[in-house]
């Protein structure tokens, strides 16, 4: 995997390797980059590039997401889909909002938490009294765009929310998530540090 390392699914997940190979190629950069948190990384993972350029990759990637979001769903009762929206603009999982709500088969909704006024911050705009809303994301590393997203569904009036990243860098969004209860899921995870150092 050019360097990359074995990436890892989610449990109850699998992908030929080649096709978890050509995923991870097509969207883990090595180069220095800066956190939104402040932090620095040398694996900048852009998740854009798989749906940008679609390919066996791209129906495999949304395939195991689309899988994983029913799971939960089924397990959890999910019945709303919550796709977060940075101040940049419609960048990674929302590029795949149709295609990955109609494959999961729920409704989906887009969380701009960056905006002030509530009626602006969820679209469309509606109660969300008694839902069970999953935040998807293209990309966890601190957890800190998911927290803004769940605080403002709540206050839309949310029964449960959980969220799932794509990719979980696991640089501290499951425990930040954790403290405040809400279940935090992934499709994929990097190699573990100390594989990768070694």
């Amino acid at each position: 995997m050019s360097g990359h390392g074995t990436w890892r699914l989610a449990p109850g997940l699998s992908l030929p390797p080649d096709v978890l190979a050509d995923i991870v190629n097509m969207c883990v950069k090595n180069s220095e980059y800066n956190f939104t948190s402040g932090g620095q990384g040398t694996s900048f993972v852009d998740v854009d590039e798989v749906f940008a350029t679609p390919s066996g990759g791209t129906d495999a990637l949304l395939g195991v997401a689309a899988q994983r979001i029913r799971a939960l769903a089924e397990a959890d009762g999910y019945d709303l889909l919550a796709f977060v929206e940075s101040p940049r603009g419609p960048v990674g999982a929302l590029s795949a909002r149709v295609p990955l709500s109609e494959r999961a088969g729920l409704p989906s909704i887009v969380v701009r938490p960056y905006k002030r006024l509530l009626t602006q911050a969820v679209k469309p705009f509606a109660s969300l009294r008694d839902k069970r809303v999953l935040v998807v994301t293209d990309v966890a590393t601190t957890g800190g765009g998911l927290s803004d997203a769940v605080r403002v569904l709540w206050r839309t009036g949310a029964r449960q929310v959980g969220a799932l990243a794509l990719v979980d860098r696991e640089d501290g969004a499951e425990e930040l998530l954790g403290t405040v209860g809400i279940d935090f899921h992934f499709v994929l995870r990097p190699p573990a540090r100390d594989a990768v150092a070694s």
